[in-house]
């Protein structure tokens, strides 16, 4: 399994945007075209990235890494989204492997912390068990979100997997 750049392979866009309007019914009613966040991400140096998980050349899965949301403290880094994988490929560690992936891309881009948010304890808890420590975001206005950060500590590709970036 390869993670690239969907700025490598803008031909599955399409795919992308359909995946994420079918896994996201409420982005339906937003009136928004997934395709636009894709086209948007689709650098190579700059962020917003979007990132693609490939299987024998297929799309398995797809994530982002976002800006900062901080002007007041860019040295928060960039924040992690979450990916989505399409149902028949779900628990084939594809989302480890893109979050993983996403974290060596912000080593990579020279940045030394990614965050992310997640809105459930459980969840919370397993990240803290993989090395992520809690904080504060100053002007969060989401009382049910859980901010995480972590260093981008140089990453390894697991066996059989490789970065294209």
């Amino acid at each position: 399994m390869d993670l690239a750049l969907v700025a490598d392979f803008p031909d599955l866009i399409p795919t992308l945007g359909e995946w994420y309007r079918n896994s996201c019914p409420e982005e339906k009613e937003s009136g928004r075209d997934p395709e636009d966040d894709f086209r948007g991400c689709a650098n190579r140096d700059t962020l917003p990235i979007a990132l693609v998980a490939l299987q024998n050349g297929e799309p398995v899965g797809a994530t982002f890494v976002l800006g900062t949301v901080s002007r007041a403290d860019p040295a928060l880094g960039p924040w992690l989204d979450g990916g989505f994988v399409p149902s028949s490929e779900r628990h084939n560690e594809i989302c480890m492997f893109m979050k993983v992936g996403s974290i060596a891309l912000c080593h990579k881009m020279g940045f030394v912390r990614v965050n992310q948010g997640v809105r459930s304890e459980t969840a919370a808890q397993w990240y803290e068990k993989k090395g992520w420590v809690r904080f504060d975001l100053p002007g969060s206005n989401d009382p049910s979100a859980i901010y995480l950060t972590r260093s981008t500590e140089a990453l390894k590709a697991p066996a059989g997997r490789r970065w294209c970036f």
